[in-house]
């Protein structure tokens, strides 16, 4: 995946382009590895939380916590971190986002790097 940014994808290119031959394929990995995860946080950023998000979070929390955060209402738990990765989670998480948007090799490259890409999200 491309860098968002055509300028510094064009510093990557030339990055690659004058390195000894030996490092550009181990370089280009990792140059499409850190743009596709730039991607997934940029897609993650777009999302809006909607109510009935909330309600299905509030769900799949113990019944002490749910209450409390009932309370605090929507508006309020928006921005809570355990909410926005419930909702980033439930539309698409890093795991599936990289898997379809790496090459099968990038992608078993970061499986063997990351134990558990659920807490990149």
């Amino acid at each position: 995946m491309k860098h968002p940014e055509k300028t510094i994808q064009q510093y990557q290119e030339d990055f690659i382009k004058n390195l000894p031959e030996a490092y550009q394929e181990e370089h280009s990995r990792l140059f499409r590895i850190g743009n596709t995860s730039l991607n997934y946080q940029r897609y993650v950023a777009s999302l809006t939380a909607t109510e009935d998000d909330f309600t299905s979070w509030l769900h799949t929390l113990p019944k002490p916590l749910a209450t409390s955060f009932s309370k605090r209402g929507f508006t309020a738990c928006k921005e809570l971190y355990s909410f926005k990765s419930y909702c980033h989670k439930k539309r698409m998480t890093a795991d599936t986002w990289m898997r379809l948007n790496l090459s099968k090799e990038d992608y078993q490259y970061v499986i063997l790097q990351h134990d558990d890409l659920e807490d990149m999200a």
